[in-house]
């Protein structure tokens, strides 16, 4: 039913065509860092707001040009970018892994997963496709030329009373995966029992460094190639914070803490000099603040009653932020995609209209 309602727009004509937009021109600003960026396209997961179904999306990163609804997805799902192939995790009880290696009109690969295990990220490793499970106590390991499982990784250590490690984000760096293991209670009102980054070897899969780091974790790149970022914190306890995680020595360095902001921290991401980060108040509105690193200096954007779903940063140092309908009492705001410049916190779009898709993004990688 899905597929045939996505198909239904397609030959309806429901695809937006965007103009190209040179982003440099329309601001003046395209920060890089001091280095060539080498992504080429934003990979969009797009899901209607009543989370009935969904469909993939590229944005060119040069002109924002849109090609939209290439894929359909469950209505929950959320996209990747590993090793060039983008590879899309389907949920709400579609659990499924699919592998693009060129266009995300037909997936190369497709493979089953056990019924409501969450997928939550992959990573290819000795050229190897790790996933993670939320729903599980293993982590399996898939060979995507035969789409059959040869490894996996033992969980069981961090799996609590409902049986599951909650592993949630990755992190490849060299010949190791930084796996960010939430341990949660699913079945007692979902109390922390701690949370662990894992380092487990690519060759062996064995688990060769473990850190205690805080409660529901959750990892990303960060501002250097052996400093992770990190988010720890469970919804509505005030206890997170968002740092950075060296790996040589299994340090954190807290950035910003949920007690001192009084409010939840959503998500962030990292540049080389800005530390981005969302936070959402009991009635649901999100505002974003964005700090440098090197001055402290903290800019932030004005408060939103849309959902922020998702906070990527592209090689070019700039923000992209899902925007979608959310549950605040405040007047509702067009959804859509903003790219934001992290060193002012506004949008880089002409008059702040962030880009229109068909369905509203969910969340976004780079490829």
């Amino acid at each position: 039913m899905r597929t045939q309602m996505l198909q239904l727009m397609l030959a309806g004509g429901c695809l937006p065509t965007v103009k190209p937009l040179d982003i440099q021109n329309d601001t003046g600003r395209l920060p890089n860092g001091g280095t060539s960026p080498v992504q080429t396209e934003a990979l969009v997961a797009t899901i209607a707001d009543d989370y009935s179904l969904g469909a993939v999306a590229t944005i060119s990163l040069a002109h924002l040009s849109i090609d939209d609804t290439l894929s359909p997805t469950s209505g929950d799902a959320v996209i990747r970018a590993t090793d060039s192939h983008a590879v899309l995790l389907n949920r709400l009880n579609t659990d499924t892994v699919q592998v693009f290696s060129e266009t995300l009109r037909e997936p190369d690969t497709e493979i089953a997963l056990p019924d409501l295990s969450n997928p939550q990220d992959a990573v290819f490793c000795d050229d190897k496709l790790w996933v993670s499970l939320h729903n599980s106590d293993t982590m399996p390991i898939f060979d995507i030329e035969n789409s059959l499982m040869v490894g996996s990784v033992n969980l069981e250590e961090w799996a609590g009373t409902d049986g599951h490690a909650e592993a949630s984000t990755m992190v490849r760096q060299e010949s190791s995966v930084f796996l960010a293991v939430q341990e949660i209670r699913q079945d007692d009102a979902w109390v922390s029992d701690g949370g662990t980054i894992l380092q487990i070897d690519c060759q062996s899969t064995a688990v060769i460094g473990q850190f205690e780091i805080g409660p529901s974790p959750v990892l990303k790149t960060g501002t250097e190639e052996n400093l992770l970022g990190y988010k720890t914190g469970i919804y509505g306890d005030l206890d997170g914070e968002v740092g950075l995680f060296d790996v040589d020595g299994g340090e954190t360095h807290p950035l910003v803490r949920e007690s001192s902001l009084g409010i939840d921290i959503h998500d962030f991401a990292f540049s080389q000099n800005h530390l981005v980060y969302s936070v959402a108040s009991e009635d649901w509105d999100f505002q974003l603040h964005c700090q440098n690193l090197t001055t402290g200096e903290i800019q932030s954007s004005p408060v939103t009653s849309s959902y922020l779903s998702d906070l990527s940063m592209d090689d070019q140092g700039r923000l992209w932020v899902s925007k979608r309908t959310g549950w605040s009492s405040g007047a509702p705001e067009p959804s859509g995609l903003d790219v934001i410049d992290p060193s002012t916190c506004q949008s880089f779009l002409t008059g702040g209209t962030p880009l229109q898709l068909t369905l509203p993004p969910f969340n976004v990688a780079f490829r």
